[in-house]
């Protein structure tokens, strides 16, 4: 009897026309919660993320910010706008005042377009976004302060100014229109033509003889315009070992370029230099590169804006505070930035200045009475600060020392927000 089952149902598959087949049920979409109108993230949503951030800005930072609705509302939340000032709002003064990936020709008209957005939103929230400062300094303006200079040791910058050399031997003339203050003269040669090879008769030279003070190792340094890939190549002879120099371009900008190996994996060359005088030769290589100084210096971190940068001293009264004389003096310097080339500073240091020492944690740069997100690096702050030594002086943030806070020093002030500050047990 059981044979005899089987056998029927063997017979019955091997006379079965079609293939059995199997049901997959449709793809069911996620649940997503219904955005409520007046709702702060369907404001949000209708008005921010959906016209402009979902388009423009996800494409640059989808995978931190703005890949989904969620994300980049939460993304918004933390300190990217301000309820109590809401044109000050980090996602608008990045495109009004630093022209940041405008999605039109027109950054101003984009500002506006994302400041009503965030009016809307701000009009919603049940509270609202900012931060605020129980312990805060007095105002200083940067219009008060006075421009100081920065003392070097000359032993570490054996310095070559364009002005300074000598035989610019099939050069252009000197020119003297470089528009930044202390370098103002370069030496330069026509654009186009084949590049020229070291030693060419007919290529632009221009030599220096310096006085080395220390045997030693050193690194060579040039403050150089590099338009083009076609344009950005030196020779340099160093007490008669001669190396060549392509660096990066630098479009319409100075910029400071360093000696590096040819390798695939460029490193610093390292210059092993005898005490005394030294010839250093500059050659034209690919025309149109323009070389306005260069430098000799043992210093790894040479901190070169100080050969073409005005730097001012902000000095912001903390006394108020921590009940002793105490200065937190900022070193700052007005810094081209964005479209307009305007509205930023530059900060080099902060310095604490006082009799007794000051403990300090986290710092936050007030900009018109303004904290923007932007400007967190001295929130890192976290340390003991000032006192009788000078070495004390220098406040570090455990990151990077420089920054850039978005300001104006025509119009704007400076204060400062602290978690906490006293006087050092």
């Amino acid at each position: 009897m059981r044979a005899w089952v089987i056998s029927l149902m063997l017979l019955g598959l091997a006379n079965c026309s079609k293939a059995p087949t199997i049901s997959i049920p449709p793809p069911v979409d996620p649940v997503i919660p219904e955005l409520k109108p007046g709702d702060p993230k369907a404001v949000f949503s209708a008005e921010l993320y959906e016209p402009i951030l979902k388009p423009y800005c996800n494409k640059c930072h989808h995978t931190e910010s703005h890949e989904s609705l969620d994300l980049s509302y939460e993304y918004i939340k933390e300190g990217r706008i301000d309820s109590f000032q809401p044109e000050r709002s980090t996602i608008v003064s990045k495109i009004r005042d630093h022209g940041h990936n405008c999605w039109s020709a027109d950054c101003l008209q984009d500002a506006e377009e994302l400041l009503a957005g965030v009016n809307a939103l701000v009009a919603v929230l049940e509270e609202p976004i900012g931060t605020t400062f129980d312990i805060k300094s007095k105002t200083t303006t940067f219009s008060e302060t006075s421009p100081v200079s920065i003392e070097a040791d000359p032993n570490d910058y054996i310095t070559m100014p364009a002005s300074s050399g000598t035989g610019a031997v099939n050069f252009a003339n000197m020119l003297t229109d470089s528009p930044d203050g202390a370098i103002a003269s370069y030496v330069t040669s026509p654009a186009g033509g084949a590049p020229k090879d070291q030693g060419d008769p007919t290529a632009g030279t221009i030599t220096f003889t310096v006085d080395i003070p220390v045997a030693g190792d050193y690194f060579f340094w040039s403050r150089v315009m590099l338009p083009d890939d076609d344009s950005n190549e030196f020779f340099v002879t160093i007490n008669n070992q001669t190396l060549q120099m392509i660096s990066d371009p630098s479009v319409d900008q100075w910029a400071w370029r360093q000696l590096l190996t040819q390798d695939d994996e460029p490193l610093p060359q390292v210059l092993t230099l005898p005490a005394g005088p030294v010839t250093v030769v500059v050659q034209e290589r690919e025309g149109g590169a323009r070389f306005s100084y260069g430098l000799l210096t043992p210093r790894i971190d040479p901190n070169l804006e100080q050969f073409n940068t005005q730097f001012y001293d902000v000095a912001v009264d903390i006394s108020n505070i921590v009940n002793t004389e105490a200065t937190i003096i900022a070193r700052v310097w007005k810094k081209a930035q964005g479209e307009d080339q305007a509205k930023a500073i530059g900060v080099k240091e902060l310095r604490m200045i006082s009799q007794q020492p000051i403990l300090v944690q986290k710092i936050f740069p007030l900009i018109g009475d303004y904290y923007d997100q932007s400007h967190a690096t001295y929130s890192q702050v976290s340390g003991t600060f000032g006192g009788p030594d000078p070495a004390a002086q220098l406040i570090t943030t455990g990151g990077s020392l420089g920054t850039t806070w978005i300001g104006d020093m025509a119009t704007d002030s400076l204060a400062f927000g602290f978690e906490s500050l006293s006087v050092a047990p």
